[in-house]
């Protein structure tokens, strides 16, 4: 193969693998926004159509809260306290 053939088919290659890429083509500007000039149909829009990309806003993940274990409290046990037996005492008249 010729030299100058050569180059023409690694400069082709390069320009083919980058236009492979399946991204949405262009940048946004200030707004962000871009005019579409590519492969509109394939996005749903229309030739030289601007629109905006809207840039998502993170949700802030729901920070894990641990329920607390609840400390079993003893429950205090009747204790029996002796009752005094009644004594027999001596009515003296």
């Amino acid at each position: 193969m010729k030299p100058k053939a050569v180059v023409f088919v690694m400069i082709f290659s390069l320009i083919l693998i980058f236009a492979s890429a399946s991204a949405h083509p262009g940048r946004t500007d200030s707004n962000g926004g871009h005019t579409c000039r590519t492969n509109c149909s394939q996005w749903g829009l229309e030739d030289g159509e601007y629109h905006y990309h809207p840039t998502p806003v993170p949700t802030p993940s729901p920070t894990p809260t641990s329920t607390p274990i609840p400390t079993p409290t003893p429950t205090p046990t009747p204790t029996q306290t002796a009752t005094p037996a009644p004594t027999k005492t001596s009515t003296s008249e």
